[in-house]
């Protein structure tokens, strides 16, 4: 009875852990192979190239027949790896290697150890390079999801921009750094602290907006009354709205508790403190704007949205205006004299067609778009153990050029195959053939990228001197990228490579 009552309570106890398990047997291949990399698995990747001897009509300058000579035979291939074992948990390596016929030409590494990122390799010779890492994302859970790995990158990009170029005494420090952080935090709780937090200022900015915006009616065109409401703001008034959210913001305890353990010292200083408010207010009174910031806005007889304008001045001089009426949407950045434009005709699940317009003094380019993809399910097949989960993808790009425009009709198709094993410690493999063609010449250019997962790699560790390269100069970090893309440049373009093109 005793042991039959130990049992049950033993069940009890893993019946939590039972009923909150992930179910990974529907996860879509790309999101298991992330699932597998962040569990000590190896992730592989191998990108081969071709051209057709016909060259597209806009190289004039013999691009493609160099390409036709250096690409046969050349692959770029890399590794990833990170560690989740004792000692050396969160110690990742990625390396990149050109290879001809299967033999390498030269290989890049990239160890992370720590808080510290090591840049090595024959371009660099007897020099690693460091820079900051980011590890506050890497480890948080035993398993990352894709979201998660790119929350990763984007993150650490902000810690090592930020270390680059750090703020000079007397500057504030950059707010990029902090944004990247808050912007791919994944904490649930965190997120509702923060949306619940954030609604008096929803409700603000609303309230503001109600007392700049003039409602009318119209007469349309069957004579019936049509609402119109119509917002206009100047720079004055958008300054005012700007402080009065300041105020708001430096008063308010609860948002200011969950952004602070997200910045640093010198970003609380500059970011979070009230005494900050005349240095705010002196940049504002500073700030000139192209224009007035307007939203205009028409409704049919029913009260729905017939078509909206919004436009928006930025302190670059760059005037954004979005717009929406008759189902086709616009987006126009215009900026000195030059203006792009692209709209958008339909948004279905599986097409989107529009056009697009590029405007400068010496040129104008226009054109229309029809994009389409196909994502199909993942397909289970319980009688393949190898192929157990199979995918297929299709996104196809077609460009149409307007009348008397100097670029031919375009395509670019993508091609997406993907499978992986029943169990989730089977390799993964997802695979893609990009192809990009013109219209009349015949011309193209084809990319074939493998990916798989499979069993853990020996990482490699760097020998020779440490160059830290926040803390070099600019002449210095220009040097070290200009003599890496040297190398590589030099073994790409081989001197039988090119006299054969020529």
């Amino acid at each position: 009875m005793k042991k039959a009552l130990c049992a049950l309570l033993c069940l009890l106890l893993a019946l939590p852990a039972t009923v909150l398990a992930e179910d990974t047997a529907t996860l879509d291949v790309a999101a298991l192979m992330a699932r597998q990399v962040s569990a000590n698995s190896t992730f592989r990747v191998q990108v081969t190239a071709e051209v057709s001897e016909q060259a597209p009509s806009f190289d004039q300058e013999g691009l493609w027949t160099l390409l036709e000579a250096i690409l046969p035979g050349l692959s770029l291939e890399g590794s990833y790896v990170m560690s989740r074992a004792g000692e050396t948990l969160g110690n990742s390596q990625a390396s990149l290697y050109l290879r001809r016929e299967g033999e390498t030409l030269t290989a890049l590494h990239l160890n992370g150890r720590g808080d510290t990122w090591q840049l090595w390799g024959d371009a660099l010779e007897d020099t690693v390079v460091t820079l900051p890492r980011d590890m506050s994302l890497l480890l948080k859970n035993n398993y990352l999801t894709l979201p998660e790995w790119g929350g990763t990158a984007v993150r650490g990009l902000g810690v090592i921009l930020d270390r680059m170029d750090p703020a000079q005494p007397g500057q504030w420090p950059s707010p990029l750094r902090a944004l990247l952080a808050l912007g791919t935090e994944s904490d649930p709780a965190w997120r509702e602290n923060m949306e619940l937090v954030l609604r008096p200022y929803t409700a603000q900015v609303s309230a503001w907006m109600q007392e700049h915006m003039d409602i009318q009616l119209e007469k349309g065109e069957d004579g019936v009354p049509r609402m119109t409401s119509e917002l206009r703001a100047d720079s004055a008034a958008l300054k005012e709205e700007i402080l009065a959210l300041l105020d708001m913001f430096w008063a308010d305890r609860p948002l200011q508790s969950l952004l602070k353990p997200y910045l640093t010292d010198a970003e609380t200083e500059a970011y979070l403190e009230p005494g900050m408010r005349r240095l705010f207010e002196s940049v504002l009174s500073d700030m000139r704007l192209a224009g007035e910031m307007t939203l205009s806005r028409a409704f049919t007889a029913a009260g729905e949205l017939d078509r909206q304008t919004l436009t928006l001045p930025l302190a670059d001089g760059t005037v954004c205006t979005l717009t929406e009426e008759g189902g086709v949407r616009g987006l126009t950045l215009e900026k000195e004299k030059t203006v792009l434009t692209f709209t958008l005709e339909n948004d279905a699940e599986e097409s989107w067609q529009g056009a697009f317009r590029y405007e400068t003094e010496e040129q104008t380019l226009s054109g229309k778009y029809r994009l389409f993809a196909s994502f199909p399910p993942m397909m289970l097949d319980a009688s393949d153990d190898v192929r157990a989960r199979n995918q297929t993808g299709n996104v196809t790009l077609l460009i149409t050029p307007d009348e008397g425009m100097p670029f031919a009709a375009q395509s670019l198709t993508a091609e997406i195959t993907a499978y992986a094993g029943a169990q989730d410690t089977q390799a993964a493999h997802w695979n893609a053939i990009l192809e990009w063609r013109e219209t009349g010449t015949g011309a193209f250019a084809r990319a074939e990228i493998k990916t798989r997962t499979g069993a853990a790699i020996q990482q490699q560790e760097p020998a020779g001197e440490a160059l830290d390269l926040t803390q070099a100069g600019e002449d210095l970090r220009k040097a070290v990228g200009q003599q890496v893309l040297a190398h590589w440049l030099g073994l790409l373009l081989r001197q039988d490579a090119v006299d054969s093109a020529l």
